[in-house]
């Protein structure tokens, strides 16, 4: 009779079925952790292809096909640049001054737009869009509240928004503004 002091049994036909068990488990785990691995690595590899930024794209594009010369990228960089600043120039930024609120500001980029577009509309559409935008900017703000050098930036596309909507007002919706435009002088 022999020992087995790792198991503490006597019995060493046990012991095979045993062995065989935790082989098996054993490449199960390797084969389940290598698996994981290959999936872990590759989507990594997917995750960072797909954060890429389109100057390091280029970059490595040029440096397989390298038929881009300094110029180009000069020139890519350039126009990159300049549509940055078109949709900079696009939004419609508004100083707060001494007595200015968010309607105070959304009438004065109103007016703007509505020059730039050729819009013209009736008093009680415009006191609706000012409301509009209003109720919109306070809403993305929290508050209502305007300091004095506060600069507040209005979208091309809240004003759109905003026109759209008063093109949908009904007559009575219209009638009832009269009450309200009538106090505002454009």
């Amino acid at each position: 009779m022999t020992e087995d002091f790792f198991n503490l049994e006597k019995n060493p036909k046990k012991k095979g079925k045993k062995d065989i068990t935790l082989s098996i488990a054993v490449i199960a785990l390797v084969v389940i952790l290598v698996f994981g691995f290959v999936i872990f690595t590759e989507y990594d590899a997917k995750e960072m292809l797909s954060s890429a930024s389109d100057r390091v794209a280029r970059d490595v594009e040029r440096a397989f096909i390298g038929d881009e010369t300094e110029e180009d990228e000069e020139a890519e960089d350039e126009e990159v640049v300049e549509e940055e600043e078109e949709v900079l120039e696009k939004n419609y930024t508004q100083t707060a001054q001494k007595g200015d609120g968010l309607t105070h500001l959304a009438r004065r980029a109103l007016t703007s737009y509505m020059e730039e577009e050729d819009l013209d509309l009736c008093p009680e559409k415009r006191i609706f869009m000012e409301d509009y935008i209003q109720r919109t900017l306070q809403g993305e703000r929290g508050t209502d509240l305007v300091e004095v050098e506060e600069e507040i930036e209005i979208s091309p596309e809240l004003l759109e928004e905003a026109v759209e909507e008063a093109e949908n007002l009904t007559a009575e919706e219209l009638e009832n503004l009269k009450q309200y435009s009538a106090l505002v002088s454009f």
